[in-house]
């Protein structure tokens, strides 16, 4: 039996949904195992200590990397707000509210790594 093309997309459009779910949830996780282990660290013997900063260490790399990217993206899209208000359409409300909204979910998420980071 064949399937119809409809359902074919949403099964696709399901799979794509789920994905984003389980990579926010594990970027949700990494931020909470971070921000545990960096308060937990002095209580660690001198061994342990050593892993566990390097550990930390690597994150805070990984951490700053997104923050480059964030910081390059909250940059493209200020670029690309600039240019919708130098349009003459009556459409590009919609599309500044758009990038206005993506600008202040990317300063949130820049918030947050420079707290990491910190």
């Amino acid at each position: 039996m064949r399937i119809s093309l409809g359902e074919s997309i949403a099964r696709q459009d399901n799979t794509i949904k789920e994905t984003l779910i389980n990579i926010i949830a594990n970027k949700e996780e990494i931020i909470t195992d971070y921000e545990e282990l960096k308060h937990l660290l002095p209580t660690y013997d001198e061994s342990k200590r050593k892993a566990l900063e390097k550990l930390l260490n690597i994150r805070k790399i990984q951490f700053e990397e997104l923050l480059n990217l964030k910081k390059e993206q909250y940059e493209a899209l200020l670029k690309l707000l600039e240019y919708l208000n130098s349009l003459e359409k009556k459409d590009k409300n919609i599309h500044i509210r758009r990038i206005l909204n993506k600008i202040k979910i990317i300063e949130k998420e820049m918030a947050l790594l420079y707290r990491l980071i910190k």
